[in-house]
């Protein structure tokens, strides 16, 4: 068997293959290798392509298991294969019992050297041994960048759930905690939602069968929503949940729209809740459940009726709109001297069904905030009457209507002595209905321009919806008569719409909600005209304003008199 092994070995030499290597020395010992051990055989004209040939390995003497021999060829190698012919890769090199690949031929080195590969950037070529040379840095620095990269990705993350928590906490977990402990907030929030979404879905109704200007881009909605309830923190929110970003919203002035009047809203809701609770007035009767089952706004049978009733009249108000913007509808019948020719073309005023209708038309025109927003002088006429006898103290309501708002009032001021003017007959006979049973009212039909009330006789006059509906002529009449009940240090409190000009910029407006329809010339130049100037021409201070969504209320004071001999003790400089 040894013969033939040696035969085969000297059969391959001679055909010019390079030996091959028979086992491996490690360090340890030897490691016995396959009886086959692979030669590449090169190719004509290509060093680096080869053809693998079986050749026997080859054992010293004695070592029948592959051993390494144990002869004293220390520090010299076993076999010498770089010397071949063939240019091969060769074999391996023995050398102080441990063994290592042979060097490379010089066409290898040839071959690396000549070839040129993209550099790890791409922006250049580099030889392929640079490259190889540059590998483990290149590797190390890309490890290191992606490790950076995750760490900082895990921070974001951190930092992302942070915001949403403390956000979702300021937000949401603490009002909702602070709702628990507060049931009349609980019961005004649970409310006013449902009066307010009952209003919106209504007025989308009527806008997408009937016709109208509210389009809903629901991504802007579901965003102002957010944005609305975050209380101006939603962008935290928005960026670490990775939500509703700006590219998706398809409408950014829908969105700017939605926004700035849901914030105004829940700014309104938010006020009256702080006021409920924190006692500067009553939570509104008709939101306590046995209560306001008897009433229209939250008895189903009435409401469909009311319902039914708006949507006709909305729907025959839509088909008659031939006329101009601009002209007055004639007047239903001439009463000269009576009735001023501005509140005849109100066809509303004059009739028992506008009467009835007229608050829930109201509501539905302002999304059901239209007695929040009036409530919101409640809180002004308690500050105006803290230093007045509760048995003695009298308010006037300019405008009364159907005296709703007159219902909040005598609500928290029951001992208040109250007048409910108004021009129109049929709502001061609503105006009794609804405060049927209530004592110290008095109702009076009078024009507010020249009322039948006494000089300087009110504490207290209140205003609301009603100089934006009128004149100008008109306006600075009723101001003036405003003025002219006013006891000396008496306050007038006027709630109506907003003036962007006045106001700001930023203001939202009545003319502008879908629900509200064609701007009159009477509501355009009210806009123009400064109502706390005019407040001031008839004499009065103008002390405090505050907005709330689309309407303002103004609190303005007239001078308390002085006495004589002390105004000229003051103005002598004698005195105190």
């Amino acid at each position: 068997m040894r013969s033939l092994l040696v035969a085969a070995t000297l059969t391959a030499v001679a055909s010019g293959a390079s030996p091959a290597l028979g086992f491996l020395a490690s360090g340890n010992g030897a490691v016995r290798s396959t009886n086959k051990a692979l030669q590449l055989q090169a190719s004509p004209g290509d060093p680096l392509s080869s053809r693998p040939t079986r050749v026997p390995p080859r054992f010293s003497r004695g070592n029948t298991r592959g051993a390494p021999s144990s002869n004293n060829n220390v520090g010299r190698s076993e076999f010498d294969s770089s010397s071949s012919t063939s240019g091969g890769l060769g074999g391996a090199w023995r050398t102080g019992g441990t063994s290592s690949p042979s060097p490379a031929s010089p066409g290898i080195h040839a071959a690396i050297s000549d070839t040129v590969v993209d550099d790890f950037g791409g922006s250049e070529k580099v030889p392929l041994q640079e490259r190889l040379q540059a590998a483990p840095t290149f590797l190390r620095d890309k490890a290191v960048d992606l490790r950076e990269d995750a760490r900082d990705r895990v921070q974001d993350i951190r930092e992302g759930l942070a915001t949403v928590t403390s956000s979702i906490n300021s937000d949401y977990v603490a009002p909702l905690a602070h709702l628990a402990r507060n049931p009349s907030t609980i019961h005004y929030t649970v409310a006013m939602s449902a009066r307010l979404w009952y209003f919106m879905a209504q007025q989308s109704l009527i806008s997408s069968t009937v016709g109208g200007k509210m389009s809903v881009d629901p991504v802007a909605l579901s965003r102002a929503i957010l944005a609305a309830l975050a209380g101006g923190r939603e962008e935290p929110i928005l960026e670490a949940m990775r939500i509703i970003p700006d590219e998706k919203i398809t409408s950014t002035e829908s969105y700017a729209w939605w926004s700035r009047n849901l914030k105004g809203i829940v700014a309104v809701m938010k006020r009256e809740a702080t006021s409920i609770e924190s006692g500067e007035y009553k939570l509104p009767y008709d939101m306590r459940i046995i209560e306001a089952m008897g009433l229209l706004r939250y008895n189903p049978a009435k409401m469909l009726v009311a319902f039914s009733t708006y949507y006709r009249d909305e729907l025959q108000r839509k088909k008659a709109s031939a006329k101009a913007e601009d002209d007055f509808p004639s007047p239903t019948f001439s009463a000269p001297g009576r009735y001023p020719e501005y509140f005849l073309a109100k066809e509303d005023l004059l009739s028992t069904k506008g009467s009835q209708t007229m608050d829930y038309n109201m509501e539905s025109k302002m999304w059901g905030m239209g007695d929040a927003m009036r409530r919101r002088s409640i809180l002004r006429i308690g500050r105006a009457l803290a230093d007045k006898d509760p048995e003695t103290a009298s308010l006037l309501d300019v405008g009364c209507g159907t005296g709703r708002f007159l219902t909040f009032v005598k609500n928290n001021f029951e001992t208040l002595k109250v007048t409910a003017l108004d021009l129109s007959l049929f709502n001061l006979r609503m105006a009794k209905q609804n405060l049927n049973g209530v004592e110290g009212v008095t109702y009076v039909e009078s024009n507010a321009e020249h009322m039948a009330i006494e000089n300087e006789s009110q504490d207290v006059v209140t205003c609301n919806f009603v100089l934006s509906t009128i004149p100008k002529e008109a306006e600075t009449n009723v101001i003036n008569e405003i003025a002219r009940t006013l006891k000396p240090g008496g306050k007038a409190i006027v709630v109506d719409a907003t003036q962007p000009e006045f106001d700001g910029a930023g203001v939202c407006t009545l003319d502008r909600l879908p629900s509200w329809g064609q701007m009159t010339p009477t509501y355009r130049a009210y806009l123009k005209s400064d109502l706390e100037y005019s407040l001031i021409k008839a004499g009065l201070f103008v002390q405090d304003k505050e907005i709330n969504w689309v309407s303002k209320v103004i609190v303005a004071q007239k001078p308390p008199r002085l006495s004589a001999p002390s105004t000229h003790g003051r103005l002598m400089g004698v005195g105190s």
